[in-house]
């Protein structure tokens, strides 16, 4: 491997460590998410994420800035309207992924951008190889959808009386250490 080659393995790695999805993985499952990534080349404005077409991969946003939008209204007067403007260390994808479902919207890039992906193959082998790994990611896909929803619902359209609380009161998450310590007995 050339010292380039190892450099930039060590800046994806570090990268990874970043990403909220990525972030209670030990050093081992970084290594083993690491090696199911590409770095595809994209032109400026391409769509990335084409709404209502299958998608087979996780996008992890590494550099520049990504708009995702959706068409809406009828055929003769249909616009674009931009949900989201995501940066560095966001993925988009996930859905497709765990669904089975075509995009609900769509993602291009504008000007200068890196990005990473994961393959369905790829995270399918991944997530039954490595049950413990499995069950970091599933938490964290998880908490990435609510946060999402949560973010895009807005606030006025639930009355009081009808919408439920946001904070983490009732939910039942395993921290990492805690689902290592539960795994560990069962081994």
């Amino acid at each position: 491997m050339s010292s380039g080659a190892a450099r930039d393995q060590l800046s994806v790695r570090a990268f990874l460590r970043r990403i909220d999805l990525f972030a209670g993985l030990s050093e081992d499952e970084l290594g083993n998410v690491e090696r199911c990534i590409e770095r595809p080349s994209t032109q400026d404005g391409e769509r990335i994420v084409k709404e209502g077409e299958a998608s087979e991969q996780l996008y992890i946003h590494e550099a520049g800035e990504v708009e995702v939008f959706r068409h809406v209204g009828e055929s003769d007067n249909r616009r674009e309207v931009l949900l989201a403007a995501l940066g560095p260390g966001e993925c988009f994808g996930e859905r497709s992924l765990l669904d089975d479902l075509p995009p609900s919207a769509a993602v291009r890039r504008e000007g200068a951008y890196e990005l990473l992906t994961i393959g369905r193959l790829d995270l399918d082998v991944l997530l039954n190889w490595d049950t413990i790994l499995a069950a970091k990611m599933w938490r964290s896909f998880a908490r990435m959808l609510s946060r999402r929803d949560t973010n895009a619902t807005p606030k006025t359209a639930c009355s009081p009386a009808s919408s439920l609380e946001t904070s983490n009161r009732g939910s039942f998450w395993l921290a990492p250490r805690a689902a290592n310590e539960r795994a560990a007995r069962w081994t």
